[in-house]
């Protein structure tokens, strides 16, 4: 077991769920403990697991670290849009179609 990659990982885990849960409440995103927790569990599971099993492919590591992360982009996103209904028809900032058609 490689107690450095372990310490490293877990500081790193800490200092980013910390970033993690002070932006979830300057957005406001619902639950930001809950978010900066699986933020958390994802990077130091994926140095806990490089630390214990140091066969295991990167690849497999960056897939594990990245799901926390990831789901709090995705919640942070969906907070900032709101309740507004979304156009699969057109680009956030591109307007409707109709307004496409008189140009």
């Amino acid at each position: 077991m490689n107690w450095g990659i372990l310490l490293a990982g877990l500081v790193a885990a800490a200092l980013l769920s910390a970033v993690v849960y002070y932006d979830a409440r300057s957005v406001p995103v619902s639950r930001p403990r809950l978010l900066a927790s699986v933020v958390f569990a994802s990077l130091g599971g994926a140095a806990t697991l490089a630390a214990v099993f140091p066969e295991i492919p990167p690849a497999g590591l960056l897939v594990v670290a990245m799901i926390g992360p990831a789901v709090y982009l995705f919640e942070r996103e969906d907070a900032r849009r709101g309740e507004e209904t979304l156009d699969p028809h057109s680009l956030p900032s591109g307007g409707n179609d109709e307004e496409r058609k008189k140009k």
